[in-house]
């Protein structure tokens, strides 16, 4: 299975790209799955970032994020939701709201494309993204909630992004 995802999103990242769907692995056992870390590692290293951060799944037994949109557009008008009240499953539809496409403006730059993921960028990256993660899943209080363990392990994530990866900034959109 990851061999043909890896196949695929070498294809599907050369151009702006987002996957969605329930994948079935719970991004929020990443440091108690190896198949799940995996999984991430895999869409991350193609330069997609996860745009849930919240329960997608919720049944009596558990709580779950298996049900993911990942983006390798980052933009400040990008917005991500879970609309429970319109679930007619135990899964949470999510609604993605990305910025038209864009055209030169005066406005300023304010989407964002990671390109130039080379194998160097990939290496530094990993060695940063395996401390993050041990510092985050060292130093956790055991009353953190999942979703706040989340949150937190997804800004640095981002962060990481920032600082190894090239942006390509494109205009505001022009409506």
């Amino acid at each position: 299975m990851f061999e043909k995802l890896a196949q695929l999103l070498e294809r599907a990242c050369d151009t702006n790209c987002i996957i969605a769907g329930e994948f079935n692995y719970d991004l929020f056992k990443m440091d108690k799955a190896r198949s799940v870390k995996r999984y991430f590692d895999l869409f991350s290293g193609h330069g997609l970032v996860p745009t849930v951060n919240g329960v997608t799944n919720h049944t009596s037994s558990a709580s779950t994020l298996i049900d993911q949109v990942w983006t390798n557009v980052v933009a400040t008008e990008s917005k991500s939701f879970l609309l429970p009240d319109l679930s007619v499953s135990a899964h949470v539809p999510i609604m993605c709201q990305l910025p038209r496409p864009c055209l030169i403006s005066e406005q300023g730059p304010l989407v964002i494309t990671y390109t130039d993921v080379t194998p160097s960028a990939i290496n530094s990256f990993k060695t940063d993204y395996v401390n993050t993660c041990q510092t985050i899943l060292y130093s956790r209080n055991h009353n953190d909630s999942a979703e706040s363990l989340f949150s937190l392990y997804y800004s640095r994530l981002l962060f990481l992004f920032d600082k190894h990866f090239v942006k390509t900034k494109c205009p505001r959109t022009l409506r």
